[in-house]
């Protein structure tokens, strides 16, 4: 489960990084992030871990959820900037 998770975030963040769009990450965001994503999938399998297991996973889990959070709030900021610097540009030109 820990090669799944690993796996899992790595594609995640590949993902963000390449939108080109707010909308496509929205849709990232639901589908790693919402509540039928795999990552809460694999939460709900933390049962049949073993107990010693269960709390060096949970924190795992976190961790990538946090970082998933993290590129997607920098990713929507990056995204929003380079949208201000067109309509700025763009902005600036008299067309009359």
């Amino acid at each position: 489960m820990f090669d799944r998770l690993s796996s899992l975030s790595e594609s995640a963040l590949a993902k963000i990084s390449s939108a080109k769009t707010s909308e496509e990450l929205e849709s990232l965001r639901i589908s790693y992030l919402g509540k039928k994503s795999e990552l809460k999938a694999l939460l709900k399998k933390l049962g049949v871990l073993p107990a010693e297991e269960k709390p060096r996973f949970g924190a795992a889990v976190n961790d990538a959820v946090k970082k998933i959070e993290s590129r997607l709030l920098m990713r929507r900021q990056e995204l929003l900037s380079s949208a201000a610097s067109v309509k700025k540009i763009i902005g600036g030109v008299d067309y009359t």
